[in-house]
């Protein structure tokens, strides 16, 4: 009857996601990997399910299906809402997505507007519930550059929880933060965990123990086993564990390495004691940890073990047993889950070497000592230039291998546009030799005039320094010519133009004017003939 109740109470739960015959492939260069394989589990409204897996488990591929980023390759996934309708989901990833220059007020209010469709009241008082569970005090108005990396992760988990998502999923919320923080978390999660479905991955055992209702053990794509913490220390576990120290034990352990428990009258007592109480209790010695008793939840009839009764015999005895200390510990999650996990591995090993069953143990020993051998006689090998070289070069290839787009741009590119300037280089006209060319002013369109005047006309070295500047210039230019004493001329103003009568028409050369007045009346004169040439 009572297995017929917990049945009905489990069928009566409202179920927020439901996973269906999931499988996801990768394709790889080596072929198919399945990195979930057939996966099928309800996640209830209400309950944090925590999934827990080595590296390799296919955790984050559940993350990712769930949450949309990759599609399963077949099988569906069910979440809870009208149909068609867009899935609320809060997620908090494993890395922190925030704004160094936002403060938490201004994040919440930001995720907020984004995730929910409420009036301007009622985020304002959402995001106020939000910040007193943070607990955050003044700094909620500080930048996220300046908080810790433990009040980092705690933002992330409540913007996970904010607008009241109906599926929130939690990666690693526990990850590189202290343990006052962690126990922040965990309580921020569990007062924000009711009517909502919590998907939580995380490698603390302690961290699932606390917070699942339910535990979900993966290994390799698959789902080892799953339920409550205390259903799996209860059904995988081992019991309870009775540890002693005994030193006189404990030395004659590390002496000999093995010691016969039933030719020391310390252990023979304790067998006693224990096994008058639980007969199905196992004692095993240890040179780390003394003297260890596995009691078992229960008895050999399916009744619990009387396990106070035994501390209390042992109190009793406790001169006659020479112990100095007694503790006992429950078996904890992460045992089982160490266990699990070994048994599957050793499981999967021993199907691919089903093959080989046929070697005897003596032959193993034998091999396993000629394989170390050569192993450890082995000398260090000096580095060679050329097999590095070979082995980079081979790197390399790899490399372009996988992009294409390297070779391309690095290789082929360069050389087809080289090629292509080569031929423009080809297809150029012919160059000629030139004459060469006399350098004077005549070369450009306004060359420069040149004007001078001779003081002191009796000076015979002025006299030669002129002749020879005529000599020089004189022929180049057909307007060298010189401006005698009375040549002062007249000017009239005709047609709003000044017009000059007595001075010849200005010739670009060489120049010999009087000096003073006259030379700047003539340059005055002929402005307006200069500008319009």
């Amino acid at each position: 009857e009572e297995s017929d109740s917990a049945s009905i109470n489990i069928s009566e739960k409202q179920v927020g996601v439901r996973f269906e015959g999931v499988k996801k492939v990768y394709q790889t260069e080596r072929g198919e990997v399945v990195a979930v394989d057939d996966f099928t589990l309800k996640l209830s409204k209400g309950e944090v399910t925590s999934l827990l897996g080595r590296n390799g488990a296919g955790k984050t591929t559940i993350i990712k299906m769930l949450t949309g980023m990759i599609a399963p390759s077949c099988g569906e996934i069910y979440l809870d809402g009208e149909e068609g309708c867009k899935p609320d989901i809060g997620v908090c990833p494993q890395d922190n997505v925030l704004i160094d220059t936002l403060t938490p007020r201004e994040h919440m209010m930001f995720y907020a507007k984004l995730k929910a469709s409420m009036a301007n009241e009622e985020i304002l008082k959402h995001v106020n519930m939000m910040l007193g569970s943070l607990e955050l005090g003044k700094q909620e108005h500080e930048p996220v550059s300046r908080l810790s990396g433990g009040t980092k992760r705690r933002l992330c988990v409540a913007l996970a929880f904010l607008g009241a998502p109906k599926l929130v999923i939690l990666d690693e919320p526990g990850a590189g933060v202290d343990p006052a923080a962690r126990r922040r978390i965990w309580r921020l999660i569990d007062e924000h965990r009711h009517n909502r479905t919590v998907l939580l991955s995380t490698h603390h055992l302690d961290e699932a123990d606390m917070l699942s209702d339910t535990v979900v053990i993966m290994h390799k794509g698959k789902i080892l086993c799953s339920g409550s913490p205390l259903s799996l220390k209860t059904t995988y576990g081992k019991g309870y564990w009775l540890n002693l120290d005994l030193p006189i034990i404990t030395n004659n352990i590390h002496a000999n390495n093995q010691i016969n428990y039933r030719e020391n009258k310390e252990i023979e007592e304790l067998r006693r004691i224990v096994t008058s109480f639980i007969p199905n209790a196992k004692i095993d010695l240890s040179p780390t940890t003394g003297v260890t008793v596995n009691v078992p939840f229960q008895g050999k009839h399916g009744t619990a073990n009387d396990i106070p009764g035994v501390i209390k015999k042992l109190e009793e005895h406790k001169g006659n047993l020479g112990y100095t200390r007694i503790s006992l510990d429950c078996d904890t999650l992460e045992r089982v889950f160490l266990n699990l996990c070994s048994a599957a591995s050793a499981e999967q090993n021993n199907a691919i070497g089903a093959s080989m069953a046929s070697v005897n143990s003596d032959s193993i020993h034998v091999n396993i000592i000629d394989d170390t051998e050569p192993i450890i006689m082995e000398s260090i090998r000096k580095p060679e230039p050329l097999r590095q070289a070979r082995a980079l070069l081979k790197k390399r290839m790899w490399h372009f291998a996988r992009d294409w787009r390297a070779p391309l741009t690095t290789l082929i590119l360069p050389t087809i546009f080289v090629a292509v300037a080569m031929g423009f280089s080809l297809i150029r006209p012919p160059s000629s030799d030139e004459p060469p060319l006399d350098l004077n002013p005549k070369l450009y369109d306004n060359h420069v005039t040149y004007f001078y005047s001779i003081d002191n006309s009796s000076d015979l070295f002025l006299q030669r320094l002129s002749s020879q500047l005529h000599e020089r210039f004189g022929g180049d230019y057909a307007g060298a010519w010189q401006i005698h004493p009375n040549d002062t001329g007249t000017c009239d103003c005709l047609e709003g133009q000044q017009v000059c009568h007595g001075l010849s028409k200005s010739v670009e050369g060489l120049f010999q004017t009087l000096p003073g007045r006259p030379t700047l009346d003539w340059i005055v004169s002929t402005f307006h003939e200069y500008i319009e040439k």
